[in-house]
């Protein structure tokens, strides 16, 4: 019943957005204005039709989520990760949030986790944190390519077989590895409705929803923190109906 529910809501939208869309082309152009009105009125019209067609996507994309089961693994197969906190110019106070939520992160053998700061601007207050933590301190001088310079410099002073790459702001639950890391280690067998066996292939990458403690620039704006979803949660969660 919930998923019937789904797909009038999503048809009505469709159907209503085109109609609004077709009115708009054919009824609402300003063609006895001046030249500015319909230059600019068919620039809002496309405006609005290509906004339109990327909910349509959207919609369309969520629409196959499909929820996959966490495959089991045992402890000792786990293996090394690195992570990689990425610095340019933020302040020790969130830097050292990031940090210490890193250095607590679970895992089977914490032997295994290795943690870098990589500092784009060589700061001492920055290098001090990492012996703080006794953590790794990565530094670049000279960098000409902004962030994905100071991590393709990280990189190469790394050897594990997989990467964590958290920004200076990110504070990760402490659960963060042994959510992800299982994904990555072996091909496992999701269960299907029909009690089939499938194989998956893999992962390349795992791209997690991020949550924001700080309001958004809405939230913040219309003194809306605590009745306003923060924008972030709208691309990066699972809507729900």
């Amino acid at each position: 019943m919930k998923k019937i529910n789904v797909k009038i809501i999503y048809f009505l939208s469709f159907l209503l957005t085109s109609i609004y869309l077709l009115w708009r082309v054919f009824f609402t152009l300003p063609w006895n204005g001046s030249l500015f009105q319909i230059i600019f009125g068919i620039l809002l019209i496309l405006s609005e039709i290509i906004s339109s067609f990327t909910a349509f996507i959207f919609i369309y994309n969520k629409s196959k989520f499909k929820e996959i089961s966490e495959p089991k693994v045992g402890k000792k197969s786990f293996p090394d990760v690195d992570i990689i906190i990425a610095t340019h110019n933020e302040s020790y106070d969130i830097l050292y949030k990031t940090v210490n939520a890193a250095c607590h992160i679970k895992y089977p053998d914490k032997k295994k986790v290795h943690i870098y700061i990589s500092d784009d601007s060589n700061r001492e207050y920055v290098r001090k944190l990492a012996k703080e933590f006794s953590i790794k301190y990565i530094s670049i001088e000279n960098n000409k390519h902004a962030k994905s310079g100071n991590l393709n410099n990280a990189l190469k002073q790394m050897s594990s077989p997989l990467i964590a790459n958290f920004d200076a702001d990110m504070i990760p639950f402490s659960d963060f590895l042994m959510e992800t890391v299982p994904f990555y280690i072996t091909n496992f067998k999701k269960i299907s409705k029909k009690n089939l066996s499938k194989k998956i292939k893999p992962l390349g990458l795992i791209q997690t929803p991020q949550s924001f403690y700080n309001p958004d620039i809405f939230q913040y704006n219309i003194f809306a923190e605590k009745k306003l979803t923060n924008e972030q949660d709208f691309f990066l969660e699972k809507l729900m109906f």
